[in-house]
């Protein structure tokens, strides 16, 4: 494997609550996440795909929230990789509201 010509980027999540989070890539897989970061200021969103060490590509999908999005954003599920069950519904999970679905994956912020 070789790092040059592909935009190779790793994100780790946070495991837990109070846990590190850590984004590694090449220059290339940086860049783009910035560009994609920089449009997703612009447009309101963003989608890019990258590769990890094994070559299997994934995209990601980056979404620009209002300040006026607080409830939307605590109806969200927790972002921890550490999981309690088959969903993120965990012992962390913080934001409490009268939805019984809540919390809801980030996926459904997208179009």
């Amino acid at each position: 494997m070789t790092l040059k010509g592909t935009n190779h980027l790793h994100l780790y999540a946070q495991t837990r609550h109070h846990a590190d989070a850590f984004i590694v890539g090449n220059r290339e897989g940086l860049t783009r996440l910035r560009d994609a970061l920089n449009k997703s200021l612009e447009d309101g969103q963003a989608q890019a795909e990258f590769f990890p060490s094994d070559g299997e590509g994934y995209d990601t999908y980056i979404k620009l929230l209002n300040d006026d999005d607080e409830e939307l954003f605590e109806s969200l599920e927790m972002p921890y990789s550490e999981q309690f069950g088959p969903t993120n519904r965990n012992n962390f999970y913080e934001h409490q509201t009268d939805d019984k679905n809540a919390p809801y994956n980030p996926k459904g912020l997208f179009k």
